[in-house]
């Protein structure tokens, strides 16, 4: 018996750990000291546990084997999103955007990475895309068409 393949979903204040079990033989599956649902189709499913970078899981079947997988998580920390006046995202936490007036994005720009920008027609189609790298004082054009 083996457990293996769980996921961590809904990253918010708590969370939802599911996977999979190799024996349809198995009666429970506790995720750090939780006690899961068990299905049929040899899936569990553990839900509301608090949020943490590594999740156990302990598998049982009814011939008291057991089998444990531990996984680790890497959880994102918060992101706040920054919209302009006319629900134009502006920042994601990591890339800055700019719009010019006719709400059409002119840049996307990640700090001392790299920068995109583009130019439009009368037709509001882009024409211009403009591709750059940070090379640790200034920006270097790395594409352009």
């Amino acid at each position: 018996m083996k457990c293996m393949g769980m996921s961590s979903l809904g990253m918010t204040q708590n969370s939802d750990v599911m996977g999979t079990v190799t024996s349809q033989n198995s009666d429970s599956v506790t995720v750090n000291g939780n006690t899961g649902q068990v299905y049929g189709d040899a899936t569990f499913a553990v839900t509301n546990l608090s949020l943490t970078s590594a999740y156990t899981a302990i598998a049982s079947d009814s011939y008291g084997r057991h089998s444990t997988n531990t996984v680790t998580v890497s959880i994102a920390t918060n992101t706040i999103f920054l919209y302009d006046g006319n629900g134009n995202l502006t920042s994601d936490g990591l890339r800055s955007f700019a719009y010019d007036d006719e709400n059409q994005r002119t840049q996307v720009l990640e700090s001392n990475q790299w920068m995109s920008q583009f130019s439009y027609n009368g037709k509001m189609r882009r024409r211009i895309r403009k591709e750059f790298s940070w090379n640790g004082s200034s920006w270097t054009a790395t594409w352009n068409r």
